[in-house]
């Protein structure tokens, strides 16, 4: 038994950087057409032009992945932490073609709630869906992010939406290190966070988005990730002597306050 595994695409943006209308948008074109594929989230870092709206709105944070990648120049995409494509296509055809279908040990479930006075709650739960040899491999490490799937902004630079933007890191920037209890099939591992948000931020367009990276001394493997935004149908074939039951669970993520 295993999961999808979504494709994890982290981009690097600025809304000053004149190369990054354009190659922003031959990326959104791309992913129109793997929908409920992948999750993105779009990070504005200081590079090249350090008052970026974005940017000045969460600097610590943003800066902090800009320095965990090394990124000295936007736009740039990362599929999975490895640089997908530095030319005018940053997500090739090819590269998400050869990137879906996957599956994955673990499965990643995101579901939100939000609370009067601007309160966020989050629950996160990581499932061993089959055996997962954890012991001696390295940190298991969340991160949990929250974004704003569109903010319209007549930038510098010509862009007038904004897609995917990052809001704000839940966890500590670099992951919260947890682990599974065995790593037998079904060990879940789960973790709460609460969060104030900014009475800036249209709650309807929020999306919290975790993903899991198992990082040892072979470099960092980026197993799953979840959102609240993930639809999930889950089916069990139970054979009888003369039938079939089908055991099916279907669970909407919940979408907006």
């Amino acid at each position: 038994q295993s999961v999808p595994r979504y494709v994890l695409i982290e981009h690097c943006t600025n809304t000053r950087c004149t190369l990054c209308p354009s190659r922003n948008d031959k990326m959104v074109e791309t992913l129109e057409d793997y929908e409920g594929e992948y999750h993105l989230i779009s990070y504005h870092p200081p590079v090249p032009y350090n008052d970026d709206i974005f940017y000045l709105q969460n600097p610590t944070q943003n800066e902090a992945r800009r320095q965990f990648y090394g990124v000295g120049g936007t736009p740039i995409a990362f599929l999975w932490g490895n640089i997908s494509n530095q030319g005018t296509t940053l997500i090739p055809t090819g590269t998400m073609n050869a990137s879906i279908g996957q599956t994955g040990s673990l499965e990643v479930r995101v579901r939100t709630a939000y609370l009067p006075q601007q309160n966020l709650s989050v629950q996160v739960e990581v499932e061993a869906i089959e055996p997962f040899a954890v012991a001696g491999a390295g940190d298991l490490e969340l991160y949990v992010a929250i974004v704003e799937n569109t903010v319209d902004y007549n930038a510098p630079n010509g862009e007038t939406e904004h897609f995917q933007l990052f809001r704000q890191m839940l966890t500590v920037i670099n992951g919260d290190v947890f682990s599974l209890l065995t790593a037998e099939e079904g060990s879940i591992a789960e973790k709460g966070y609460s969060y104030v948000l900014d009475p800036t931020w249209d709650v309807n367009e929020l999306e919290v988005i975790a993903f899991v990276v198992l990082n040892g001394q072979g470099g960092a493997e980026y197993l799953n990730s979840g959102s609240d935004r993930d639809f999930r149908v889950k089916a069990d074939l139970i054979d009888l002597p003369n039938a079939t039951e089908i055991d099916l669970s279907i669970e909407i993520a919940q979408c907006g306050p």
